[in-house]
């Protein structure tokens, strides 16, 4: 089978949820305002849609200036689940607790 060489993935999108949206403090007003966010959901419970870029043009600029908005230590928290935190601030050594 000869090679295929195929254009790097980009990101296109971010949907937020609405436990997101409420956990981060998200401003859909903002967000549609500096980002062209779409409000998703309902209501009460909004999400929202972030569009970073099309097929042709990459997002990465636009992801990175909404990581920034939101702030990469909230995204950061918000993506790390609660067992690798409850991991990460317990030090191991040979699978055993530390002293």
């Amino acid at each position: 089978m000869p090679p295929i060489v195929e254009a790097p993935a980009v990101p296109l999108t971010m949907l937020v949820g609405p436990p997101g949206v409420r956990s981060l403090g998200l401003d859909l007003d903002a967000a549609a305002q500096q980002f062209g966010g779409v409000q998703v959901g309902r209501r009460r419970l909004p999400g929202v849609l972030l569009p970073f870029g099309t097929g042709e043009s990459a997002g990465w600029t636009r992801l990175t200036e909404v990581v920034q908005w939101i702030g990469p230590g909230r995204v950061r928290e918000a993506l790390t689940s609660e067992d690798d935190r409850t991991s990460a601030s317990t030090p191991q050594t040979g699978g055993h607790l530390a002293p």
